[in-house]
């Protein structure tokens, strides 16, 4: 069996399940391969593929094509840092820095000016550096 997944879903979803699935069916040979945004699929080679679509996906004679997950990016915050600090630090941005405005809006806290802080272009770039203790600094010397 072929799975095509974008990295973010290979990464924090299937490759952490792939132990209890082998475990279950020891029988299926797996291959994992990327699903790139923006490339389309070669379901002759592909039997099942998780992948980005904002809009949803053209239906094809024989496949099925279901919402697994919204792919939505959010900011994601510590309660310990969430007091009025944050205004202080540099952020890490997904993409850009509306996900930290709007943050910033619901939570009924001034935004501060400035906004700084790295922008990933994607989530794995993002979540790499965060891992990789990238985001340290950040929180430093509060």
């Amino acid at each position: 069996m072929v799975i095509a997944a974008i990295p973010s879903v290979a990464l924090c979803w299937l490759i952490p399940r792939l132990t209890n699935f082998r475990a279950a069916h020891p029988g299926i040979e797996l291959r994992i391969v990327y699903a790139f945004h923006g490339q389309e699929v070669d379901f002759t080679e592909v039997d099942l593929a998780f992948v980005y679509s904002p809009v949803p996906l053209v239906r094809r004679p024989g496949a099925l094509a279901e919402l697994f997950l919204p792919g939505a990016a959010v900011p994601v915050v510590s309660p310990a840092l969430a007091d009025g600090r944050l205004q202080e630090m540099p952020l890490l941005h997904d993409t850009d820095e509306a996900g930290w405005r709007e943050w910033f809006a619901r939570a009924g806290q001034d935004q501060p000016a400035d906004l700084s802080g790295p922008v990933y272009q994607d989530f794995n770039l993002l979540r790499a550096a965060v891992l990789a203790g990238k985001a340290q600094h950040f929180v430093r010397g509060r």
